[in-house]
């Protein structure tokens, strides 16, 4: 398994998928609201996270310093959070009456809800799908209703426990928005460690 300093925490569990048509509809579908908005960035919100030398040493692929830290923390994110910033980039963008005039930039070809942008989440949701390859099984029943089979959606999953990996990510945020445009010089990393940015180890 390639390192991720929050494997540790991995723990499984069974949960029920919920159904996402009325009646059984989750807490993340719906109209736009402010209220919608805020659950799902409280899904993802601490996003950016900061780690020791001695965990970034670890790492698959190299990452940066945290710009202006005395402490020298490395720059890093959990991926199921990108994954979950970008399928909220997809949920507003099947929205753009709301959303485009509030959100500064929306509605430009390559910022927040450019196509672009919504391109690249589609295919990274696909990228992530395919790797974790999900092999749950899908029943189906009789529908009385409508006299018809029907795929039954409300099944068992075994899930990773993702509040235990979302207060990890909380105990490692960074209090503020890193610097994107500082390069910070004198890594502690060995370069050599790394080919095109990838440790071979």
């Amino acid at each position: 398994m390639t390192y991720s300093p929050a494997q540790h925490l991995l723990e499984y569990e069974e949960r029920v998928f919920q159904l996402g048509f009325y009646p059984d509809n989750t807490l993340y579908q719906g109209q736009p609201s402010p209220e919608l908005d805020e659950r799902w960035l409280e899904l993802y919100r601490m996003g950016i996270s900061r780690v020791p030398k001695e965990t970034a040493k670890n790492f698959a692929n190299k990452t940066v310093l945290f710009p202006h830290d005395e402490e020298k923390n490395y720059v890093i994110e959990l991926d199921v959070f990108h994954q979950l910033h970008c399928l909220n980039m997809i949920r507003q963008a099947l929205h753009p009456d709301y959303y485009t005039p509030h959100m500064p930039g929306a509605d430009g070809e390559d910022e927040l809800l450019g196509f672009h942008h919504i391109d690249h989440c589609v295919d990274t949701i696909r990228q992530s799908l395919m790797c974790s390859v999900d092999v749950s099984v899908l029943t189906w029943e009789w529908n009385e209703k409508r006299q018809q089979n029907l795929e039954k959606g409300a099944i068992v999953h075994t899930c990773r426990n993702f509040d235990k990996v979302r207060d990890w990510a909380r105990e490692h945020a960074i209090d503020q928005w890193f610097d994107l445009w500082h390069h910070e010089v004198n890594d502690p990393l060995d370069e050599s460690t790394w080919v095109d940015g990838y440790n071979g180890q």
